[in-house]
């Protein structure tokens, strides 16, 4: 019963979803690795969870190793996604449907593929951004306000 549990657990570390997908696909660590475009080493890094030396936490691979992984073992790119901690943050349907429709979908997508230091960046741009709104929304209401008002009261609008 015991072993029956364990071997449905979810696996909670990329290196455990790895190793399983690997071996049920039938291949060697080095096949995988040629398949890929990566070292068997480096492979091997994945599957026993090493820490890098930066930072203290397990090696994350890039989203393009991750996806091309998912590939060549016959998975699906959001469960490889999800076991590498790349997957996306779950949004309510409405949230979804609208951020889907319009470009900010596709910036949002493009963001969630950015390693750490990179969406650290833009975050602070974005807070500096925001910053910069928040002084000078209402000059911008106004004026907008003043546009519009023109172009209703020209027939324009």
């Amino acid at each position: 019963m015991l072993v029956n549990y364990y071997l449905t657990m979810p696996k909670t570390t990329f290196s455990d979803w790895l190793v399983e997908a690997r071996k049920s696909a039938g291949l060697y660590q080095e096949e995988l690795a040629d398949m890929v475009g990566c070292t068997k080493a480096y492979i091997s890094m994945l599957e026993r969870n090493v820490i890098a030396s930066k930072g203290g936490r397990p090696i994350q691979p890039s989203l393009e190793l991750v996806d091309k992984i998912a590939q060549a073992l016959g998975r699906s790119k959001a469960e490889a996604r999800a076991a590498a901690n790349w997957a996306a943050p779950k949004l309510d349907e409405t949230t979804a449907r609208r951020l889907s429709e319009s470009r900010f979908g596709l910036l949002l997508e493009k963001y969630e593929t950015l390693k750490k230091t990179d969406k650290d960046c833009v975050d602070r741009f974005l807070d500096m951004l925001e910053y910069e709104l928040n002084k000078r929304l209402p000059e911008a209401l106004t004026e907008a306000g003043k546009i519009k008002a023109q172009r209703l009261t020209s027939g324009k609008g």
